[in-house]
């Protein structure tokens, strides 16, 4: 899921002029983060470089609504700018990868069930 995101992001579709260097950074923050605890989780974030720039990925991935931005920082002059696609390059990878996600989760569940029975534990 993370490789797929990583490549969607590298395609998405840029207006003239835009920096290829936005969906390279975007890209390289998609990254799996991982909790313990009562609830254990893993979840698949972006991660952006600055925080004035986390809004980016969400925006692009939003092909109807788009997001709002100033243009070049400049705070008096606000615009909102949609995606040139109606694809959403991390929803779409999310989606398309979470059978394989659940059932590689259900097999380590197994597997993990079956050694401790193998080592005399109980295993259910």
């Amino acid at each position: 899921m993370i490789a797929e995101a990583k490549r969607n992001a590298k395609a998405i579709p840029v207006v003239r002029r835009s920096p290829n260097k936005l969906r390279r950074t975007i890209a390289r923050g998609v990254v799996a983060q991982s909790s313990v605890g009562k609830l254990p989780r893993v979840r698949i974030i972006v991660k952006m470089p600055e925080e004035s720039s986390a809004i980016i990925p969400r925006g692009l991935d939003s092909p109807p609504k788009g997001f709002r931005h100033p243009v070049f920082g400049k705070r008096e002059q606000w615009v909102v700018q949609k995606p040139q696609t109606s694809k959403r390059w991390f929803m779409d990878a999310m989606q398309g990868g979470r059978d394989d996600a659940i059932n590689a989760i259900n097999k380590t569940l197994a597997d993990a069930r079956d050694y401790i029975a193998s080592q005399g534990g109980q295993g259910e």
